[in-house]
């Protein structure tokens, strides 16, 4: 009889102790949510003076981390004249972000992803991307990864560019209500002179930079490419709520959790 209540009580506290993680687990997740919320929040509201110098060096640092060789990188000297030129417009973007996109094509880009992250340069969920949209078989894509002996495209040349980069893009003043293509029409008519819209590569160099600092993009929001070369019926965009995830979305639906990035073509150098 005494056996059988020192197991009554071994279960009841086993089972107290089951609850207890339970509740644990549960204040866990809401701490690192309410963590996660407070820095997006520093993230999207605190003024960033824009330093040349620091962008420059973490520019180099995402082609680093990625493969990329910083041999053939534009002379800080003419980025730093470019930058200061274009100072205004800068200013004007959220985040802003020099970016260094070497011209390989996007394939070879999303390779490069993959590797770092088969590497663990960075934690994240597969890479997604829709096959039929951004013209990327994934049979022949993955034997092409996994082929030792494939040669990935020779870049001779780097693009400079400043992109806005917030990790969550804000809602700018047109209406969320509307479907894409009324915003992105509405977009580029007040999007001021020299800048343009999102594209796949620079989207992809975009993400490979915060993927660098440990500091994914779009969790909660997509970025929609409207300065891209595909956009009919389909419209491209992209988030990294889980991992690098590139798809698609019809051009008349309603999406409120669509973004737009403003990018400035460094030109001047």
């Amino acid at each position: 009889m005494e056996l059988d209540n020192l197991l009554d009580q071994r279960r009841n506290q086993e089972q107290r102790l089951y609850r207890l993680e339970l509740l644990r687990d549960g204040f866990d997740q809401d701490i690192r949510v309410q963590r996660e919320e407070i820095d997006l929040l520093l993230d999207e509201e605190s003024p960033e003076q824009f330093d040349v110098a620091q962008q420059y060096n973490a520019a180099l640092h995402t082609l680093d981390t990625f493969g990329y060789s910083g041999e053939l990188t534009p002379a800080y000297e003419n980025l730093q004249d470019a930058c200061e030129q274009a100072s205004e417009q800068i200013q004007s973007l959220r985040r802003p972000r020099l970016l260094l996109v070497p011209n390989v094509s996007f394939a070879s880009m999303l390779r490069a992803i993959e590797r770092a992250r088969r590497s663990k340069k960075f934690t994240a969920n597969d890479l997604y991307f829709n096959e039929q949209m951004y013209g990327v078989p994934r049979e022949q894509w993955l034997k092409q990864l996994d082929d030792p002996n494939f040669q990935e495209d020779e870049f001779i040349f780097y693009y400079p560019y400043v992109v806005e980069g917030a990790k969550q893009a804000p809602l700018t003043a047109d209406d969320q209500d509307q479907s894409l293509s009324k915003r992105i029409a509405k977009i580029k008519s007040t999007r001021p002179q020299g800048m343009q819209g999102m594209t796949r590569k620079i989207y992809a160099h975009l993400a490979m930079h915060h993927l660098a600092e440990g500091k994914p993009l779009d969790r909660r929001t997509w970025t929609i490419f409207d300065g891209d070369e595909a956009q009919k019926k389909m419209i491209p965009r992209a988030s990294c709520t889980h991992g690098p995830t590139f798809a698609c979305i019809g051009c008349d639906d309603v999406l409120t959790t669509a973004r737009f990035r403003s990018v400035i073509p460094m030109v001047a150098l």
